[in-house]
């Protein structure tokens, strides 16, 4: 392999990976060396932080959805779901205890309890934390 030849392939190569990096979201300067590039890489995805805690309604849709960090920081739950023929009880966490659970555990999932407006149909839920979900109707 001539010097020339393999010059042209180590900078298709930079080009290639300039192009990767670019694609993830991180500027990559056109004067920046090759051997810079692993600080771009490390910049890829430095700005997110995935969504750890999630409010959940009664039919699995997300209503709140919060980092770790901006979770820590709240200083109310978020408004509970309204639905026609359903009283909101709340969340099934209380703020002060889902804001120790997260710091030492880093994630949970909420959800929101209700109860029929019309005092009769009721549904009680069991869910193990292994096994089949138990579903029985009272």
């Amino acid at each position: 392999m001539s010097l020339e030849s393999e010059i042209t392939r180590i900078s298709n190569a930079k080009a290639d990976i300039k192009t990767a990096i670019e694609q993830k979201g991180v500027d990559v300067s056109d004067e920046a060396r090759i051997d810079d590039y692993a600080d771009y890489v490390n910049q890829i995805g430095a700005d997110e932080e995935e969504f750890t805690v999630r409010f959940y309604d009664f039919d699995g849709t997300i209503v709140a959805q919060y980092t770790r960090s901006t979770f820590i920081n709240l200083s109310a739950m978020p408004a509970n779901p309204t639905h026609a023929g359903l009283t909101s009880q709340g969340w099934n966490w209380s703020l002060a205890d889902a804001k120790a659970y997260v710091a030492e555990f880093g994630g949970l999932d909420i959800g929101q309890m209700y109860c029929p407006t019309d005092g009769k149909t009721k549904l009680y839920i069991s869910i193990p934390d292994k096994g089949l979900l138990t579903l029985p109707f009272y």
